[in-house]
């Protein structure tokens, strides 16, 4: 397909597109500035058979860095990139210089395109391999901005990345932009990342590679690099350089680690002295002794990774003579901000505690509790050896604990399974097992 053909063909729909910012959806950034193409857009490729998916910067100069691949994960996985310098003019974008750097060495090609006001772009990519149209706009599911200055604390730290062939790739950005990593081949690299001189969400990069196996083995290649957040609290930074030849390219992409949240709250009734146990789903626990009148803070020792689900709970035994319950949701998704208000409330409670004594290992025994003011039974409870307290409340009446179930091979007596619940009391049901 030809350009003039392909404009013949679907002129009207191109310009409909354009004019109307389809495409790219619901982004929150500014892509196109003024009269020219100046911005950043993303969108889909027809006619690549490495990619499917593209993100595309025109910058101030008039140069342009199309990085492609497929999306993985609400990332996306570069396989190549095309550059080039091009002109804007009353809605039209030009290059004759472009390189397709998904090849090596790279492919030189065309980009013709036309964009719009509302941040639409759309056009075609022809070079000696074949031809590529392309169309997109404003980033979804980002909070990228294209005209907020970068900032290098928001790329500092560790990073996890892959080249196109499926290498992985470990670097680390120091705050004051110095870059170091190399990949799972044994290529090793350095260089600096700087906010782009223009103000504009864009880093400049320049890397220096090592000796084999590096592509660029000795060479400093000069480029850009995009970080873009995402809504699900990580970011995807994506690196492309090319050599002083616009030969040979490299390029990354990947994600920062997930934050870890440490997970802490308060628990407030907690008699002073007693003593209430705290579990998640990832087999965590944690011990909290109460002060009294006071609330009292605690937090887990093991901070969890950003996207899991947990689901808080009051391990057994309660604390004798109260109940302790979670005041919030028990299920919490760290993928929003970090978790501080795990809120436990321990109420004081006409109870009734049970000590079970002589079972042996791996039996248990089944409880009731009933109170004659209620038809049936208020509690029952499966039990091992221990200590336990019915999560039961009584009104005052009169109670009664009787054995549902004796263990295999043994036979379970209670001491003193009647009584009558009076006050702020907690009564002590023993039960031996012989």
């Amino acid at each position: 397909m030809n350009l003039r053909s392909f404009f013949g063909v679907t002129a009207s729909a191109l310009v409909a597109f354009v004019l109307c910012g389809c495409g790219g959806g619901g982004g929150t950034s500014t892509t196109a500035t003024g009269p020219t193409a100046e911005g950043e857009y993303t969108g889909t490729l027809n006619g690549n058979s490495s990619g499917t998916d593209f993100d595309l910067l025109v910058l101030e100069d008039g140069s342009f860095w199309a990085l492609y691949g497929t999306p993985s994960n609400n990332l996306l996985s570069v396989s190549g990139f095309v550059q080039g310098q091009g002109n804007s003019s009353n809605g039209s974008f030009a290059s004759s210089n472009a390189r397709d750097f998904g090849f090596s060495p790279a492919s030189a090609g065309t980009v013709s395109a036309l964009y719009g006001s509302t941040g639409a772009i759309a056009g075609i990519i022809a070079g000696t391999t074949g031809t590529m149209e392309f169309s997109g706009g404003a980033i979804a599911g980002s909070t990228y901005n294209y005209d907020t200055p970068a900032t290098l604390v928001s790329v500092s730290g560790p990073w996890g990345l892959f080249l196109p062939d499926g290498e992985s790739a470990s670097i680390t950005i120091s705050s004051t932009g110095a870059i170091g990593g190399g990949t799972s081949a044994g290529c090793q690299f350095s260089g600096s990342m700087h906010p782009r001189p223009s103000g504009k969400n864009v880093f400049d990069v320049a890397l220096t590679f090592g000796s084999s196996p590096c592509a660029l083995a000795g060479q400093t290649a000069t480029g850009i690099a995009l970080d873009v957040p995402l809504n699900t609290g990580v970011s995807e930074l994506m690196i492309a350089v090319t050599d002083s030849t616009r030969s040979y390219g490299f390029s990354a992409s990947g994600s920062s680690p997930p934050p870890n949240y440490t997970l802490s709250g308060t628990i407030t009734g907690l008699r002073n002295g007693l003593t209430v146990t705290l579990g998640d789903n990832s087999s965590d626990s944690l011990a909290v002794v109460g002060a009294g009148a006071f609330s009292t803070n605690f937090q887990f020792a093991t901070s969890i990774a950003s996207g899991s689900v947990l689901g808080f709970k009051v391990l057994s035994p309660q604390p004798l003579g109260q109940f302790c319950t979670l005041v919030n949701p028990s299920v919490f998704d760290t993928s929003y901000p970090k978790i501080t208000g795990v809120v436990v409330t321990c109420n004081s409670q006409l109870s009734v505690a049970v000590n079970v004594s002589g079972l042996a290992i791996g039996n248990s025994l089944t409880l009731t509790l009933t109170d004659p003011a209620f038809v049936g039974f208020i509690s029952q409870a499966t039990l091992g050896n221990g200590s336990y307290a019915f999560p039961a409340n009584l009104t005052g009446d009169p109670y009664s604990v009787t054995i549902v179930t004796q263990p295999g091979g043994q036979t379970c007596t209670i001491a003193n399974p009647t009584g009558t619940a009076i006050n702020d009391f907690t009564a002590m049901v023993n039960v031996t097992c012989h």
